[in-house]
């Protein structure tokens, strides 16, 4: 068994480590969440990021944590005083980059104000005046948004923006239906072939190699008279 005095340097030592550990955690998050810093807090109910600050920040039992405070949410009906929550990490993430995106196309992900936050969702109609239908994905809603209350979708990986990638047709699907659909064609035109189509203005009868045209040749049968004997 080691000494007593050996115990004590490990059991220092150990302390030591974990309070320069907790320094590098506090001094990451002081990089992207700054007391003040305007950041989007993740609503886990109903996936809306809400806009907020962070008014402090701190480990608890190597947990980071950070006490925000909402922009847009309030704790009273008169919106007087604004609510304030203790989250982690995971749960927040910088202010979105402004954009100078003049306009969408169909299918663009993008980020709806909606609800008092920012909600996921994609262009499915593109109308004037400015004007876009948007399906939104949590709640399956499609609304309609002016250009100024949408922004181009972003997502927050591993410490900097990615933008989302545009979703684009099923090559394997469309191709499929298009084949699917000339093979109907061909269906069709072998049927028309082999069964011409009869004429609506001559009402000619069908005609075709496997079954031709019969000629009939009339027959005249005399009159006979029903009181006259007949010649032996």
């Amino acid at each position: 068994m080691p000494p007593i005095t050996q115990q004590t340097e490990h059991l220092q030592t150990s302390s030591i480590d974990f309070s320069e550990k907790n320094e590098v955690e506090v001094s990451r998050l002081l990089a992207h969440f700054q007391i003040g810093a305007e950041v989007e807090i993740l609503s886990t109910d109903d996936e809306i990021w809400y806009p907020g600050k962070v008014v402090d920040l701190k480990l608890c039992e190597g947990l980071e944590e950070l006490t925000v405070e909402y922009t847009t949410l309030f704790t009273d009906q008169h919106r007087l005083q604004k609510l304030q929550d203790t989250i982690t990490a995971d749960k927040i993430r910088p202010a979105t980059p402004t954009s100078d995106q003049k306009s969408f196309e169909m299918m663009d992900k993008v980020e709806a104000f909606y609800n008092n936050g920012w909600s996921s969702g994609q262009i499915s109609m593109v109308l004037g005046d400015n004007t876009y239908s948007v399906c939104l994905y949590t709640s399956m809603e499609t609304i309609l948004f002016k250009h100024s209350d949408l922004r181009i979708h972003r997502e927050w990986k591993d410490g900097v923006w990615k933008m989302a990638d545009k979703v684009k047709p099923d090559k394997k699907r469309k191709a499929a239906a298009s084949s699917q659909n000339s093979g109907m064609d061909n269906v069709f035109l072998r049927r028309s072939e082999r069964v011409p189509k009869r004429s609506r203005d001559t009402k000619t009868p069908f005609k075709s190699d496997r079954n031709p045209a019969l000629t009939v040749i009339p027959e005249i049968i005399p009159a006979v008279d029903p009181f006259s004997t007949l010649a032996k």
